[in-house]
Order: structure tokens, then C-alpha cells, then sequence
């Protein structure tokens, strides 16, 4: 919902000056929110029975977003749309960059109390992501016990 509500504000200042550039914007926010109401209808007693249609609703919404998102992009940028590895444009390359530092807040947020011990929801299980691992190593080398938290010997 944040990326409709983007988009919308987005447009908000565009309905007089680019009234073309709005009805898209708007129409693009729509589709965002039709995906968020098309996961409110999954229903499942397990994340396995409905990880794939999760992962197809949000790469769908993130489709409309980012191209919204190229349509008020400057055109003087020639940007692509989005990229993710190996970005070589100015727009993406500052885009990754700053995920790169909110992922690290983030983990540093979730880690240092412990709450990231498990792997995601949408991650198969059995598989230790990376930011669990991330976790371990820096909770261990701040003189945690191999658990990863307290002193080793109490086990948190």
C-alpha cells in the first residue's frame, strides 16, 4: 500500500500541469492496491501452500510500481526501469546503494535482540539466510556464546 500511496501523491502534483502523466499514475496506484486486495483472498494453513502465489502478487505490484515510476523518471536519465545486480545507471546504482544501507539498519535493528533467528516466511525452511548468518557472526564477535547471544553458557 505505501507504493499505491506514493504513486498517488506522485500524481497529486501532476493533475494540472500533466494531466496525462496523473491518470496513469493513478491508474498504475489502482493496480498496486488490486494486488494488495488479491492477497487479503489467500487463503492457506501453511506458507508453502501459498508461497508461490505470494511471491507472484508482490513481483506483479512491483512491476506496476516501477513503471510508474519510469514515467516520471527524467527522460534526459534514459533509465531502464528498474535494475537490481549489476546496475550500471546513475538512478539504479543510487537506488541499490540505498537499499544496501537501510538493509544494514535493518539488520542491525532486528539482530542485536535476537528477533532474527529463523529464516523469513517466504524462505524455504531448513535454509539459513544470509542475514541470520550476518547475525550469528556479528553477535559472536561482540562476545556472544555460540549460540550467538549471552555469554555461552545460559543460552540467550
Amino acid at each position: 500500500m505505501n507504493q499505491a500511496n506514493l504513486l498517488k501523491y506522485m500524481a497529486k502534483y501532476r493533475k494540472a500541469t500533466a494531466p496525462e502523466l496523473y491518470g496513469e499514475l493513478r491508474r498504475r496506484a489502482g493496480e498496486v492496491l488490486r494486488h494488495v486486495e488479491e492477497l487479503r483472498g489467500l487463503e492457506a494453513a501453511t506458507i508453502d501452500e501459498v508461497r508461490f502465489q505470494l511471491l507472484s502478487v508482490e513481483g506483479r505490484a512491483a512491476q506496476q510500481y516501477w513503471a510508474a515510476i519510469k514515467e516520471v523518471a527524467p527522460a534526459e536519465l534514459n533509465w531502464p526501469g528498474r535494475r537490481t545486480r549489476g546496475a550500471r545507471d546513475g538512478l539504479n546504482s543510487a537506488l541499490n546503494y540505498g537499499y544496501g544501507i537501510l538493509y544494514g539498519q535493518v539488520e542491525r535493528a532486528l539482530c542485536w535482540p535476537g528477533w532474527i533467528r529463523t529464516p523469513g516466511l517466504l524462505t524455504p525452511t531448513g535454509r539459513q539466510t544470509e542475514l541470520d548468518a550476518g547475525c550469528d557472526r556479528r553477535v559472536q564477535a561482540a562476545g556472544g556464546g555460540p549460540d550467538g547471544f549471552g555469554d555461552g553458557k545460559q543460552g540467550f
